[in-house]
This record gives structure tokens, sequence and C-alpha cells, in this order.
């Protein structure tokens, strides 16, 4: 992460945050894999990485489905699908 941070690699540290996201997802942290997910939406969002916002996206919705959150739930997953038409 730092060194895609310090060569200015976006996409590289947009990836590396949502490959972080995941771990901490599947530590068990959920709220902590939501901002971590959060930080890794924008960038790929400002660089136009739609296939990797989209799939972030997606496991944000996955995120809130894992904490009983259903609306939420619904909501980032449909957002993961809408990103890709």
């Amino acid at each position: 992460l730092d060194l895609a941070r310090k060569a200015h690699e976006v996409y590289g540290e947009s990836t590396t945050l949502h490959n972080i996201g995941q771990i901490w997802s599947e530590l068990g942290d959920k709220n902590k894999a939501l901002m971590v997910y959060q930080d890794a939406l924008v960038l790929s969002r400002m660089i136009g990485d739609v296939d990797g916002a989209a799939r972030t996206l997606f496991n944000i919705g996955s995120a809130w489905s894992d904490l009983r959150v259903s609306k939420l739930a619904v909501t980032w997953t449909k957002l993961s699908i809408n990103a890709t038409q």
C-alpha cells in the first residue's frame, strides 16, 4: 500500500485497499472492512475503474448483509449491478 501511494499508483492503491477490506471482512471485522472499502471505492471512481468500483460496491453490500442490515445490503448490491450497465 505504501509503495503504491509513494509511486502515485492510484489503481494499485485502490486494489490493495479493496484486498485489505476483504481480509478484514474474512477476519470478521465488517465495520473496519466497510471503512477500507469506502476508501477503495473513492479511488476506483476517481480513476474511472468501473470494474473495481463494482467489485467494491458488491463487497460493501455483502458486509452489510453479514451485519444483518438488509436495506443497506440491497442498496449497495444494486449499486454494484448498476455500476457495470
